[in-house]
């Protein structure tokens, strides 16, 4: 069995004239499906983001299908976990006004965060 971990930070180096960052109660769309091809239950939470227990469809669903859940990442980590034996597929983008940046990862845990230095994704306990 493969384990795959991402990591991806931006870094908040500023120029003189940098975009300002959105308000934090700008959501970021979080889109979930399973990594494999059935469905799975997952526990996702977060001050933010609140206390969710879901059922995400299998990786071929369509975009209709897959499960959004909106969350303020610059307010607090977003944290996912899956509660059966496929892992979670999670895409992220930034809301409109902010800097352009996307994440994606595939694991069983995933967390989204933002800090002083930088907005990223992690598939590790560890912060």
């Amino acid at each position: 069995m493969l384990a795959f971990s991402t990591y991806a930070v931006w870094h908040a180096t500023r120029p003189a004239l940098a975009p300002a960052l959105p308000p934090i109660s700008a959501n970021w769309d979080l889109e979930l499906t399973s990594a494999g091809d059935s469905p799975v239950t997952a526990l996702v939470f977060g001050r933010e983001a609140g206390l969710h227990f879901v059922t995400v469809p299998g990786i071929d669903a369509s975009a209709e299908e897959r499960r959004r859940i909106p969350a303020r990442i610059h307010a607090g980590n977003v944290y996912m976990v899956s509660l059966g034996w496929p892992q979670l597929n999670v895409h992220t983008a930034s809301p409109p006004g902010a800097p352009r940046m996307a994440f994606m990862a595939q694991a069983r845990f995933i967390r989204i965060f933002s800090a002083s230095d930088g907005t990223g994704i992690s598939t590790s306990w560890r912060h």
